[in-house]
């Protein structure tokens, strides 16, 4: 499964001001979270895999800013 970031910087009218950023990672499947054995490891994986996302995605646009 894939998790698509996309970030885009507006003005006040809200014109697009900056080409999109994107980053998109593989996070677990669905099913992976069932269990209460392995949930909280796949949804550790997923928040960091997520946050590692984010933080890449804001650098980027932030370097267009």
């Amino acid at each position: 499964m894939k998790m698509r970031i996309r970030v885009t910087l507006h003005d006040e009218e809200e014109q697009e001001v900056t080409e999109a950023t994107t980053m998109e990672v593989e996070v677990p499947d669905f099913e992976a979270f069932t269990g209460a054995d392995a949930f909280g490891e796949v949804f550790d994986q997923y928040e960091q895999t997520a946050l590692e996302a984010r933080n890449g995605v804001m650098e980027a646009v932030t370097e267009k800013y």
